[in-house]
């Protein structure tokens, strides 16, 4: 059992002294480093929250996910982020791969530029902002060999 001193700083209880232990305790637990263990845990998921475009958003990348796992014949996961609240040109799509030579074909698809704005313009994504929404691939084997297998490392 710990024993804590009798002489606390000056304003200080017990009380306090234990809920912010609490606090830090939390915070150290949400936010520490996790590593996964396969493509499909280590892969993020879509928001629990809801945005202004998040239907458009999901149908866009619903729609090229399958058409590029279905060209390529490998599955694609995705995912977005993005401060489209503040301006829809705030969007970022990424394409998540098993293999980094899977990335690579995505990337060199001579019309996946093309295809990507497509899609996000025919989702009912705001046209003006289309033009610059970015559109990126990254690999598992990239995020387990180079950061630890943790997407969020990767993407911050």
């Amino acid at each position: 059992m710990a024993v804590l001193p009798s002489n606390l700083p000056e304003g200080a209880s017990l009380p306090l002294i234990v809920g912010g232990a609490l606090v830090v305790a939390w915070i150290i637990s949400r936010f520490s480093r996790r590593s996964a263990t396969t493509f499909k845990q280590s892969a993020p998921a879509r928001a629990a929250f809801s945005g202004p475009y998040d239907a458009e958003i999901g149908r866009c990348r619903d729609d090229l996910a399958g058409k590029f796992s279905t060209r390529l014949k490998f599955a694609i996961r995705t995912t977005s982020y993005g401060a489209v609240d503040i301006d829809p040109v705030h969007l970022a799509i990424w394409f998540m791969t098993n293999s980094d030579s899977q990335r690579d074909q995505l990337l060199a698809l001579p019309d996946f530029e093309q295809t990507c704005r497509a899609a996000l313009a025919t989702s009912g994504y705001p046209s003006q902002a289309v033009p610059h929404v970015h559109f990126g691939a990254a690999s598992e084997e990239t995020v387990q060999r180079d950061w630890g297998g943790n997407w969020w490392y990767f993407f911050k």
